[in-house]
């Protein structure tokens, strides 16, 4: 009767813990068949559908049940933490069908502490697993539907950069010309309609060109051509294009460059330009009548970055409105969307693509003019 004991004691000391209840049910059917002589055993993981089989056992308050008359004649009855039967381990009878003495059901009982901690082990695994492959699943359904919508945005881009800017380049053109006089003589009313077709052909053009410059970048694929480039040159360039953006408001845009210098970047030009664009744009959208903005140019100091700055004195950004004011879709406050119109797109291009030249954007107050706004990026050199 000491070698059941000890049999139990080494089963104890050499196994670990299983991580499937396969594997927990080998181990305790090749214990109780080979070391113990027993006939039978088995695990019996509790269920909804199998619970009336074990109505007898489960209706006892006992851990150690015997039915000596039952083919498996000791029921080792295991609890979860909120004592709920979860399992029940059924010792089959000796091979030399003799009964369990009390050192051998105190051997057993040894036996079953040890298989309440494997079982619940066991038990929380499977729910984890199971959990795991639920949300494997869901999250695998969501990829596919992410998946599918990003191959709708794609062919809606698509349509859009040729169904759209096609004939908006045509509309462009055709009011160009008869805006050019040589079909003839216009009158003051339809120079102004023309006028407003092409104001809008332009606000839906920049509309389309936005929507598309961030889904490049947001999927990777906005390509940046690197050269050397002057960048003095490039922002006098960009005032002088912008000029007559501002005759209509009479505001006046100025090229200042304090310490007269003259760097040379390896960046791409036309990214810089964008940038540039947008936020000159904003600038004036918010400048009124005869206002001033100016673009500056200066080393930024104890660095080999380059400072560029887009300054106004317009209305100006307030505290709350800069938080998140280079996200995209973030727009000022409603009072003024009415009255500035805007995709609320063009910031959050311009600092994406302002950090992948390796530079940062940020706003800060026109302190000098007491209102209006000062957007700052760096380039490196």
């Amino acid at each position: 009767m000491t070698d059941f004991a000890a049999e139990i004691q080494n089963f104890i000391a050499t196994y670990t813990y299983y991580a499937r209840w396969s594997d927990l049910e080998a181990a305790v059917r090749t214990l109780c068949n080979n070391q113990l002589s027993l006939k039978s055993a088995e695990i019996v993981r509790l269920s909804d559908e199998n619970r009336s089989i074990h109505k007898t056992v489960l209706e006892q308050s006992e851990t150690f049940h015997e039915s000596p008359d039952d083919p498996f004649p000791i029921t080792l009855v295991h609890h979860n933490q909120h004592q709920q039967v979860i399992a029940l381990t059924r010792i089959g009878r000796k091979k030399d069908k003799t009964k369990f003495s009390d050192t051998e059901k105190t051997a057993l009982k040894t036996l079953h502490r040890y298989l309440n901690q494997q079982v619940q082990y066991c038990k929380d695994r499977y729910i984890i697993t199971a959990n795991l492959e639920q949300q494997t699943q869901a999250f695998n359904a969501a990829r596919q539907e992410v998946s599918q919508i990003g191959r709708v945005k794609d062919n809606f881009l698509s349509i859009a950069s040729h169904e759209l800017r096609t004939p908006m380049s045509v509309i462009r053109g055709y009011a160009d010309f008869l805006l050019s006089g040589k079909f003839g003589p216009l009158n003051d009313q339809q120079k102004n309609f023309l006028q407003k077709i092409l104001a809008n052909v332009n606000h839906l053009t920049k509309l389309v060109n936005d929507m598309l410059d961030v889904h490049k970048l947001e999927a990777g694929k906005m390509e940046f051509v690197r050269e050397s480039v002057s960048l003095r040159k490039l922002l006098e360039e960009s005032v002088s294009e912008h000029q007559i953006l501002l005759q209509e408001k009479q505001q006046t845009l100025t090229f200042f460059n304090p310490q007269n210098v003259e760097p040379t970047l390896e960046t791409d030009p036309e990214k810089v330009r964008l940038v540039l664009a947008n936020l000159i744009s904003n600038a004036y959208k918010f400048t009124p009548r005869k206002g001033n903005i100016e673009v500056c140019l200066q080393p930024q100091p104890e660095s080999d970055l380059w400072l560029v700055q887009v300054i106004d004195d317009g209305i100006g950004v307030s505290a709350n409105d800069k938080n998140g004011l280079f996200e995209k879709f973030q727009q000022v406050d409603n009072s003024l969307q009415k009255k500035y119109t805007g995709t609320g797109l063009g910031l959050s291009i311009c600092r994406e693509i302002i950090q992948a030249l390796g530079g940062e954007i940020w706003i800060e107050d026109n302190a000098k003019a007491k209102s209006g706004s000062i957007f700052n990026f760096t380039l490196p050199a």
